[in-house]
C-alpha cells in the first residue's frame, strides 16, 4: 500500500515546500514525531547499483524521515522506504537522501525527504500511540 498524501495544488509547489523545509535549520523544520521503528530502505547509489537494507528510524515528519545507518549514503540518492503500520498495513513512500552526517561510533544520521509530503492526518496514524 502506498501511503495517501495530501493533494498539492501543483507538483512544483509541493516540491518547493519540501525543498524549503530541507534548507531550514533543524529547529525550524516541519514538526517531527518520534518514530522508533525498523524500516526497509532501497537506495539507488550513483552508478546505478541498488541496495536494500533494514535500519532503525528515529523520527518522522510530513516531509521526511530520519534514520541511522552504518554506511555513508550519497545525498540525492533516490530512496524507497517501506514499513509496517500496525500488523497488517505495509506503507511505501518514495523520496531521496538530503543529508548523511557522521555521528560517531560507526553511525550516520541520514535524512530522507519524501517526494510528496504526507498529510498531517496520515502522520498521526503513524505515531506509536496509533499502531
Amino acid at each position: 500500500m502506498t501511503l495517501p498524501v495530501s493533494a498539492p495544488k501543483s507538483s512544483k509547489s509541493a516540491k518547493s515546500r519540501a525543498t524549503k523545509d530541507a534548507d531550514r535549520p533543524r529547529s525550524e523544520r516541519a514538526p517531527r514525531v518520534a518514530f522508533d521503528q525498523r524500516v526497509c530502505i532501497k537506495i539507488e547509489h550513483p552508478g546505478s547499483s541498488v541496495v536494500s537494507f533494514e535500519v532503525q528510524a528515529r523520527d518522522l515528519s510530513c516531509t521526511g524521515l530520519r534514520v541511522q545507518h552504518v554506511n555513508f549514503i550519497y545525498p540525492n540518492s533516490p530512496a524507497t522506504i517501506s514499513f509496517m503500520r500496525g500488523k497488517r498495513v505495509l506503507v511505501t513512500a518514495h523520496g531521496h537522501v538530503v543529508r548523511c552526517d557522521y555521528v560517531g561510533n560507526s553511525r550516520h544520521d541520514v535524512g530522507i525527504m519524501f517526494e510528496t509530503p504526507l498529510a498531517s492526518s496520515d502522520l498521526v496514524l503513524l505515531t506509536p500511540s496509533n499502531p
